[in-house]
Formats: structure tokens, C-alpha cells, sequence
């Protein structure tokens, strides 16, 4: 890649980072799938429409804004299902999404948010 090109990825990449801090400002903490559908069995993440199902971790990880990731159900075959939950930099949510999970009110890791049935 020419150094040229590079510098237009960087540029897009840093509208982008705007833009999304500009759209998260009415909000303190995002919530959205991890994932496009249940986690992938060990090993399956080779499988054709991988990278689909990664889209909805791409954005944040992109921005750098902290996330935590959070089982709160389980598929029909018994696979997890989780949500994550971002914020923006600097502020007291991502401040508290950084700490360790030892740290966490223990009750926060037994929470069901999402039942699937199974």
C-alpha cells in the first residue's frame, strides 16, 4: 500500500471515530448483539459468513471505546448468546466498564437478560 493510500484509510478511519462520538453523545452506554447470531461452536468461526457476524464488534473496536461483553442467554443447542455494552472514552460508564470483573457487583454476572427458551 502507498503511503498515500494509507494516509486516506487514516482519514476515514478518524471522520468515522467523529462521527460516532457525535452519535453516541445523547447516550451514556450503547447495548447491541456481540454477535450476528449464537456463538460459533470451537472452531467454527472458519466457516463462510464469519466476518458478517462480526460487524456488530468492528465499530467499537474501531473508535477504541471500551465494551464489556455480557452472557445473558443461550441458544436452542445450548450456545451462548451475549450482548455488549459500550461507552464512550472518559467517561464514569467506561471508566466502570474497564474495571475488572472480580470487581463487579457479584450480583451483575447473574442477571438474565435474555431468555431464548432453552
Amino acid at each position: 500500500m502507498r503511503s498515500a493510500d494509507l494516509f486516506g484509510v487514516f482519514r476515514a478511519w478518524d471522520r468515522y471515530r467523529a462521527e460516532m462520538l457525535e452519535y453516541a453523545e445523547r447516550f451514556d452506554v450503547l447495548v447491541t448483539p456481540v454477535f450476528a447470531w449464537p456463538a460459533p461452536p470451537h472452531g467454527g468461526t472458519e466457516t463462510l459468513g464469519t466476518g458478517e457476524g462480526l460487524s456488530y464488534l468492528t465499530p467499537f473496536s474501531l473508535t477504541g471505546w471500551p465494551c464489556a461483553v455480557v452472557r445473558c442467554g443461550w441458544s436452542p443447542e445450548r450456545l451462548p448468546i451475549g450482548v455488549q455494552c459500550v461507552a464512550r472514552r472518559g467517561t464514569t460508564t467506561s471508566r466502570s466498564l474497564q474495571r475488572p470483573a472480580s470487581r463487579m457487583p457479584s450480583e451483575a454476572g447473574n442477571r438474565r437478560c435474555f431468555d431464548s427458551g432453552g
